[in-house]
C-alpha cells in the first residue's frame, strides 16, 4: 500500500474548494459512474489515488473507462467535467 494514501486530506466544508479528499467517490455512486461503468454500490471503480489526493478517473483519464480513442480524452474531460460539476467546489454533506 501506498503509504501517502494514509494522508488522505480532510473533507473541506461544502461549497469550498475540492481537495481531492474522496468522500463524494467513495460514498454516492454519480449517474455517469452508474450509466458508462454499470456501477453499483461505492466505492467509484473510478476514483484515482495520485499526488496525495483522490481524483475522477471517469474525468482524468476518459479513455481507460469509457473505452474511447485517447484522442477524444481533452473533449470527452471536458464532458465530464461538466457533467459532474468539477471545480464548482465541494457537494459532499458530511
Amino acid at each position: 500500500m501506498d503509504d501517502s494514501i494514509l494522508a488522505i486530506p480532510r473533507k473541506p466544508p461544502e461549497g469550498d474548494p475540492c481537495n481531492g479528499c474522496g468522500l463524494c467517490c467513495a460514498t454516492v455512486l454519480c449517474a455517469l459512474a452508474v450509466e458508462l461503468l454499470g456501477a453499483r454500490e461505492p466505492p467509484c471503480p473510478a476514483m484515482e489515488f495520485a499526488e496525495g489526493r483522490f481524483w475522477c478517473g471517469l474525468a482524468r483519464r476518459p479513455s481507460r473507462y469509457c473505452g474511447t480513442p485517447s484522442v477524444r480524452d481533452r473533449r470527452m474531460r471536458v464532458l465530464i467535467e461538466a457533467a459532474l460539476a468539477i471545480g464548482e467546489g465541494c457537494d459532499a454533506s458530511e
